[in-house]
Protein backbone atom coordinates (compact mmCIF):
# COMPACT_ATOMS: atom_id res chain seq x y z
CA UNK A 1 0.00 0.00 0.00
CA UNK A 2 1.50 3.48 -1.15
CA UNK A 3 2.29 6.02 1.94
CA UNK A 4 1.15 9.55 2.05
CA UNK A 5 3.57 12.29 3.06
CA UNK A 6 2.35 13.53 6.78
CA UNK A 7 2.70 17.35 5.46
CA UNK A 8 0.96 17.30 1.57
CA UNK A 9 -1.05 13.79 2.05
CA UNK A 10 -0.11 13.12 -0.85
CA UNK A 11 1.11 9.81 -2.00
CA UNK A 12 5.16 9.31 -2.46
CA UNK A 13 5.80 7.75 -5.66
CA UNK A 14 8.94 5.55 -5.63
CA UNK A 15 11.29 7.54 -7.45
CA UNK A 16 10.63 10.89 -5.57
CA UNK A 17 13.13 12.03 -3.34
CA UNK A 18 12.24 11.90 1.02
CA UNK A 19 13.35 12.32 4.33
CA UNK A 20 13.02 8.77 6.50
CA UNK A 21 12.81 9.37 10.02
CA UNK A 22 15.36 7.38 11.98
CA UNK A 23 13.46 6.48 14.64
CA UNK A 24 9.57 5.58 13.25
CA UNK A 25 10.74 5.10 9.04
CA UNK A 26 8.14 7.38 8.36
CA UNK A 27 8.23 8.96 4.87
CA UNK A 28 8.23 13.06 3.93
CA UNK A 29 8.90 14.42 0.51
CA UNK A 30 12.19 16.34 0.47
CA UNK A 31 10.40 19.18 -0.69
CA UNK A 32 7.93 19.20 2.14
CA UNK A 33 10.65 18.86 4.29
CA UNK A 34 11.87 22.61 4.06
CA UNK A 35 8.38 23.80 5.28
CA UNK A 36 9.18 22.46 8.86
CA UNK A 37 11.01 25.17 11.29
CA UNK A 38 14.76 24.50 12.15
CA UNK A 39 14.09 22.37 14.72
CA UNK A 40 12.68 19.43 13.70
CA UNK A 41 14.56 19.52 10.64
CA UNK A 42 17.62 17.55 12.34
CA UNK A 43 20.16 17.67 9.43
CA UNK A 44 21.98 14.52 8.28
CA UNK A 45 21.23 11.06 8.12
CA UNK A 46 19.86 10.91 11.96
CA UNK A 47 17.16 12.88 11.00
CA UNK A 48 13.75 12.22 13.02
CA UNK A 49 10.08 13.65 12.47
CA UNK A 50 8.48 16.09 14.88
CA UNK A 51 6.40 12.93 16.54
CA UNK A 52 9.66 11.24 17.55
CA UNK A 53 12.07 14.46 18.22
CA UNK A 54 12.80 15.17 21.82
CA UNK A 55 10.16 17.88 23.43
CA UNK A 56 10.90 21.13 23.85
CA UNK A 57 11.92 21.78 27.44
CA UNK A 58 8.90 24.64 27.49
CA UNK A 59 6.02 22.13 26.26
CA UNK A 60 3.45 21.35 29.57
CA UNK A 61 3.56 17.43 30.01
CA UNK A 62 0.47 15.55 29.90
CA UNK A 63 -2.01 17.52 27.54
CA UNK A 64 -1.30 14.85 25.04
CA UNK A 65 -0.12 17.67 22.46
CA UNK A 66 2.91 17.11 20.84
CA UNK A 67 5.40 20.09 20.58
CA UNK A 68 5.59 19.96 17.03
CA UNK A 69 2.11 19.63 15.86
CA UNK A 70 1.68 23.55 14.94
CA UNK A 71 4.64 23.54 12.61
CA UNK A 72 2.79 20.45 11.09
CA UNK A 73 -0.59 22.83 10.37
CA UNK A 74 2.11 25.31 9.23
CA UNK A 75 3.82 23.44 6.93
CA UNK A 76 0.13 22.22 5.48
CA UNK A 77 -0.76 25.35 5.33
CA UNK A 78 2.67 27.00 3.36
CA UNK A 79 1.58 24.13 0.91
CA UNK A 80 -1.97 24.40 0.78
CA UNK A 81 -1.00 28.29 -0.26
CA UNK A 82 1.59 27.42 -3.08
CA UNK A 83 -0.74 24.87 -4.48
CA UNK A 84 -3.33 27.53 -4.46
CA UNK A 85 -1.15 30.19 -6.37
CA UNK A 86 0.29 27.38 -8.44
CA UNK A 87 -4.03 26.54 -9.43
CA UNK A 88 -4.98 30.29 -9.70
CA UNK A 89 -1.77 30.69 -11.57
CA UNK A 90 -2.84 27.87 -13.91
CA UNK A 91 -5.99 28.75 -14.30
CA UNK A 92 -5.35 32.24 -15.24
CA UNK A 93 -2.72 31.05 -17.68
CA UNK A 94 -5.58 28.70 -18.83
CA UNK A 95 -8.05 31.64 -19.23
CA UNK A 96 -5.99 33.82 -21.15
CA UNK A 97 -5.01 31.15 -23.29
CA UNK A 98 -8.45 30.21 -24.38
CA UNK A 99 -9.56 34.03 -24.39
CA UNK A 100 -6.66 34.58 -27.02
CA UNK A 101 -7.12 31.49 -28.91
CA UNK A 102 -10.97 32.67 -29.32
CA UNK A 103 -10.01 35.72 -30.11
CA UNK A 104 -7.80 34.52 -32.84
CA UNK A 105 -10.01 31.55 -33.82
CA UNK A 106 -12.58 34.53 -34.16
CA UNK A 107 -10.19 36.77 -36.26
CA UNK A 108 -9.34 33.78 -38.13
CA UNK A 109 -13.17 33.00 -38.87
CA UNK A 110 -13.63 36.66 -40.25
CA UNK A 111 -10.24 36.45 -42.30
CA UNK A 112 -11.10 33.41 -43.68
CA UNK A 113 -14.77 34.59 -44.44
CA UNK A 114 -13.70 37.28 -46.31
CA UNK A 115 -11.33 35.11 -48.11
CA UNK A 116 -13.70 32.65 -49.27
CA UNK A 117 -16.49 35.82 -50.13
CA UNK A 118 -13.65 37.31 -52.35
CA UNK A 119 -12.85 34.03 -54.33
CA UNK A 120 -16.64 33.17 -54.47
CA UNK A 121 -16.74 36.46 -55.98
CA UNK A 122 -13.83 35.97 -58.04
CA UNK A 123 -15.27 33.17 -59.48
CA UNK A 124 -18.34 34.34 -60.48
CA UNK A 125 -16.62 36.70 -62.07
CA UNK A 126 -14.85 33.95 -63.54
CA UNK A 127 -17.57 32.08 -64.79
CA UNK A 128 -19.61 35.48 -66.65
CA UNK A 129 -16.27 35.92 -68.24
CA UNK A 130 -15.96 32.52 -69.62
CA UNK A 131 -19.74 32.73 -70.54
CA UNK A 132 -19.21 36.03 -72.50
CA UNK A 133 -15.98 34.43 -73.90
CA UNK A 134 -18.21 31.76 -74.81
CA UNK A 135 -20.43 34.24 -76.54
CA UNK A 136 -17.97 35.62 -78.43
CA UNK A 137 -16.34 32.92 -79.80
CA UNK A 138 -19.46 31.74 -80.71
CA UNK A 139 -20.08 34.67 -82.63
CA UNK A 140 -16.71 34.56 -83.74
CA UNK A 141 -17.26 31.73 -85.59
CA UNK A 142 -20.77 33.26 -86.97
CA UNK A 143 -18.67 35.92 -88.34
CA UNK A 144 -16.15 33.86 -89.80
CA UNK A 145 -18.88 31.74 -91.44
CA UNK A 146 -20.67 34.62 -92.62
CA UNK A 147 -17.13 36.22 -94.25
CA UNK A 148 -16.37 32.81 -95.73
CA UNK A 149 -20.02 32.99 -97.38
CA UNK A 150 -19.85 36.09 -98.32
CA UNK A 151 -15.89 35.58 -99.49
CA UNK A 152 -17.21 32.88 -101.66
CA UNK A 153 -20.42 34.62 -103.51
CA UNK A 154 -17.72 37.75 -103.73
CA UNK A 155 -15.25 34.87 -105.67
CA UNK A 156 -18.54 33.81 -107.61
CA UNK A 157 -18.91 37.10 -109.05
CA UNK A 158 -15.29 37.94 -109.96
CA UNK A 159 -15.52 34.21 -111.65
CA UNK A 160 -18.78 34.92 -113.44
CA UNK A 161 -16.96 38.04 -114.47
CA UNK A 162 -13.98 35.25 -116.55
CA UNK A 163 -16.31 32.26 -117.09
CA UNK A 164 -15.78 32.82 -121.12
CA UNK A 165 -11.72 33.30 -120.77
CA UNK A 166 -9.00 31.10 -121.30
CA UNK A 167 -5.68 31.42 -119.99
CA UNK A 168 -2.13 30.19 -122.38
CA UNK A 169 0.91 29.88 -120.76
CA UNK A 170 3.94 29.84 -122.59
CA UNK A 171 3.86 31.99 -125.44
CA UNK A 172 7.34 34.15 -125.63
CA UNK A 173 6.87 37.50 -125.12
CA UNK A 174 8.65 40.04 -127.36
CA UNK A 175 8.96 43.74 -127.76
CA UNK A 176 6.46 45.20 -130.27
CA UNK A 177 4.95 41.60 -130.86
CA UNK A 178 1.11 41.58 -132.45
CA UNK A 179 -0.36 39.12 -129.90
CA UNK A 180 -3.21 39.46 -132.11
CA UNK A 181 -1.61 37.78 -135.21
CA UNK A 182 0.02 35.24 -132.79
CA UNK A 183 -3.21 33.98 -131.04
CA UNK A 184 -4.75 33.77 -134.78
CA UNK A 185 -2.17 31.45 -136.03
CA UNK A 186 -2.50 29.70 -133.29
CA UNK A 187 -5.99 29.00 -133.43
CA UNK A 188 -5.53 28.86 -136.86
CA UNK A 189 -3.31 25.63 -136.64
CA UNK A 190 -5.81 24.10 -134.02
CA UNK A 191 -8.63 24.79 -136.38
CA UNK A 192 -10.92 26.61 -133.97
CA UNK A 193 -10.28 29.96 -135.78
CA UNK A 194 -13.72 30.86 -135.74
CA UNK A 195 -13.80 30.98 -132.12
CA UNK A 196 -12.11 34.47 -131.63
CA UNK A 197 -14.85 36.06 -133.68
CA UNK A 198 -16.12 38.55 -130.77
CA UNK A 199 -13.26 38.04 -128.84
CA UNK A 200 -10.02 39.77 -127.74
CA UNK A 201 -6.57 38.87 -126.36
CA UNK A 202 -4.01 40.63 -123.62
CA UNK A 203 -0.90 40.07 -121.52
CA UNK A 204 -2.47 39.31 -118.13
CA UNK A 205 -0.56 38.18 -114.70
CA UNK A 206 3.21 37.53 -114.77
CA UNK A 207 4.13 33.78 -114.04
CA UNK A 208 7.80 33.43 -112.30
CA UNK A 209 10.38 33.23 -114.79
CA UNK A 210 7.79 32.58 -117.16
CA UNK A 211 6.48 35.03 -119.69
CA UNK A 212 2.86 36.50 -118.81
CA UNK A 213 0.02 34.97 -119.60
CA UNK A 214 -1.99 35.29 -122.54
CA UNK A 215 -6.13 35.88 -121.68
CA UNK A 216 -8.43 35.52 -124.27
CA UNK A 217 -11.52 36.95 -123.64
CA UNK A 218 -14.19 34.65 -125.65
CA UNK A 219 -17.64 35.30 -126.47
CA UNK A 220 -19.34 32.40 -125.34
CA UNK A 221 -18.93 29.32 -123.14
CA UNK A 222 -18.93 27.10 -126.12
CA UNK A 223 -16.42 28.83 -127.83
CA UNK A 224 -14.07 28.28 -124.47
CA UNK A 225 -15.14 24.82 -124.40
CA UNK A 226 -13.48 24.39 -127.83
CA UNK A 227 -9.91 25.90 -126.66
CA UNK A 228 -10.09 23.34 -123.46
CA UNK A 229 -10.46 20.34 -126.04
CA UNK A 230 -8.20 21.63 -128.40
CA UNK A 231 -5.10 21.05 -126.21
CA UNK A 232 -6.08 16.88 -125.95
CA UNK A 233 -5.30 16.97 -129.65
CA UNK A 234 -2.45 15.94 -131.90
CA UNK A 235 -2.30 19.60 -133.46
CA UNK A 236 -1.69 21.35 -129.89
CA UNK A 237 0.94 18.27 -129.18
CA UNK A 238 3.25 19.70 -132.06
CA UNK A 239 2.74 22.85 -132.15
CA UNK A 240 4.98 25.18 -133.40
CA UNK A 241 5.53 29.09 -133.46
CA UNK A 242 4.25 30.92 -136.34
CA UNK A 243 6.93 31.82 -139.44
CA UNK A 244 6.34 35.51 -138.78
CA UNK A 245 6.59 35.17 -134.93
CA UNK A 246 9.66 33.15 -135.57
CA UNK A 247 11.53 36.02 -137.20
CA UNK A 248 10.92 37.88 -134.69
CA UNK A 249 12.41 35.75 -132.09
CA UNK A 250 15.33 34.43 -134.23
CA UNK A 251 17.06 37.72 -133.50
CA UNK A 252 17.05 39.79 -137.05
CA UNK A 253 15.48 37.04 -139.20
CA UNK A 254 16.54 34.21 -141.66
CA UNK A 255 19.44 34.44 -144.33
CA UNK A 256 18.49 35.41 -147.59
CA UNK A 257 16.74 32.41 -149.40
CA UNK A 258 16.14 30.37 -146.33
CA UNK A 259 13.46 29.59 -144.37
CA UNK A 260 13.20 30.85 -140.74
CA UNK A 261 13.62 28.24 -137.94
CA UNK A 262 10.40 27.30 -136.27
CA UNK A 263 10.80 26.56 -132.57
CA UNK A 264 7.90 24.28 -131.02
CA UNK A 265 5.65 25.61 -128.37
CA UNK A 266 5.28 24.13 -125.17
CA UNK A 267 2.15 26.05 -124.26
CA UNK A 268 -1.17 25.21 -121.88
CA UNK A 269 -3.95 26.08 -121.88
CA UNK A 270 -6.90 26.39 -119.09
CA UNK A 271 -9.55 28.48 -118.39
CA UNK A 272 -9.03 31.42 -115.96
CA UNK A 273 -9.60 31.31 -112.39
CA UNK A 274 -9.85 34.25 -109.94
CA UNK A 275 -6.67 34.20 -107.32
CA UNK A 276 -8.50 33.15 -104.54
CA UNK A 277 -9.90 29.99 -106.72
CA UNK A 278 -5.66 29.49 -107.89
CA UNK A 279 -4.68 29.53 -104.39
CA UNK A 280 -7.33 26.79 -103.41
CA UNK A 281 -6.14 24.91 -106.83
CA UNK A 282 -2.78 24.61 -105.74
CA UNK A 283 -3.12 23.43 -101.87
CA UNK A 284 -5.40 21.09 -103.02
CA UNK A 285 -3.16 19.59 -105.72
CA UNK A 286 -0.20 19.55 -102.71
CA UNK A 287 -2.61 17.49 -100.57
CA UNK A 288 -4.33 15.68 -103.43
CA UNK A 289 -0.48 14.50 -104.50
CA UNK A 290 0.38 13.46 -100.70
CA UNK A 291 -3.21 11.02 -100.82
CA UNK A 292 -2.54 9.90 -104.42
CA UNK A 293 -5.63 11.17 -106.04
CA UNK A 294 -4.52 11.18 -109.60
CA UNK A 295 -6.98 14.03 -110.66
CA UNK A 296 -7.34 17.85 -109.94
CA UNK A 297 -9.20 20.23 -112.23
CA UNK A 298 -11.38 22.69 -112.93
CA UNK A 299 -14.29 23.70 -114.43
CA UNK A 300 -16.23 27.45 -114.59
CA UNK A 301 -14.04 27.86 -111.86
CA UNK A 302 -14.88 25.20 -109.71
CA UNK A 303 -11.97 22.87 -108.27
CA UNK A 304 -12.82 19.11 -108.25
CA UNK A 305 -10.55 16.08 -107.62
CA UNK A 306 -10.74 12.46 -108.43
CA UNK A 307 -9.31 9.07 -106.68
CA UNK A 308 -8.21 7.30 -109.87
CA UNK A 309 -9.80 6.24 -113.51
CA UNK A 310 -11.95 3.40 -111.88
CA UNK A 311 -13.38 5.96 -108.98
CA UNK A 312 -16.66 7.61 -110.48
CA UNK A 313 -17.00 9.77 -107.15
CA UNK A 314 -16.44 13.51 -108.19
CA UNK A 315 -15.22 15.66 -105.09
CA UNK A 316 -15.94 19.37 -104.88
CA UNK A 317 -13.71 21.45 -103.19
CA UNK A 318 -15.09 24.51 -102.24
CA UNK A 319 -13.29 26.16 -99.33
CA UNK A 320 -9.85 25.44 -97.62
CA UNK A 321 -11.28 23.09 -94.87
CA UNK A 322 -12.82 21.05 -97.84
CA UNK A 323 -8.79 19.49 -98.47
CA UNK A 324 -8.93 18.09 -94.73
CA UNK A 325 -12.72 16.80 -94.67
CA UNK A 326 -12.69 15.49 -98.65
CA UNK A 327 -9.39 14.43 -99.36
CA UNK A 328 -7.27 13.98 -96.25
CA UNK A 329 -10.10 11.94 -94.21
CA UNK A 330 -11.63 10.13 -96.94
CA UNK A 331 -8.13 9.14 -98.20
CA UNK A 332 -7.73 7.57 -94.72
CA UNK A 333 -11.29 6.18 -94.60
CA UNK A 334 -10.51 4.72 -97.99
CA UNK A 335 -7.43 3.26 -97.50
CA UNK A 336 -8.42 2.19 -94.30
CA UNK A 337 -11.66 0.10 -96.15
CA UNK A 338 -9.04 -1.20 -98.46
CA UNK A 339 -7.25 -2.57 -95.93
CA UNK A 340 -9.91 -4.29 -94.07
CA UNK A 341 -11.14 -5.85 -97.27
CA UNK A 342 -7.86 -6.84 -98.06
CA UNK A 343 -7.24 -8.89 -94.11
CA UNK A 344 -11.07 -10.24 -94.92
CA UNK A 345 -10.01 -11.64 -97.80
CA UNK A 346 -12.76 -9.32 -99.96
CA UNK A 347 -12.27 -8.21 -103.55
CA UNK A 348 -11.77 -4.77 -103.46
CA UNK A 349 -14.27 -2.68 -105.73
CA UNK A 350 -13.26 -0.43 -108.03
CA UNK A 351 -15.76 2.25 -107.15
CA UNK A 352 -15.01 4.32 -103.98
CA UNK A 353 -18.91 5.96 -102.70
Amino acid sequence: MAKKCPICIIEIGTAEEVKRCTSCNILVHTECHKWLQPGPKSSGRNWKCPQCAPKAPDSPAGDGTHPFAAEYAKAAQMRAMEESFAERVRREVENAVKEISANLNEQLKEQFKELTDKIAEQNNIIREQKKAMAKQSDRIAELENEVDELSLRLNDLDQDKIINNVEIQGIPELPNENLNFIVSEVAKTLKIMDSLHGGACFRGRKMKDKPRVVILRLADQEKKVRWIKAKKSEEFKNLVMPTSYSEVANSGGPSQGTAPKQQKLELRIFEQITFRTRQLMYETRQEATKQQFQYVWTKNGKIFVRKDKHTKAVIRINKHSDITTKIVLRGENQENEAKNHEENGDEVGSQNN
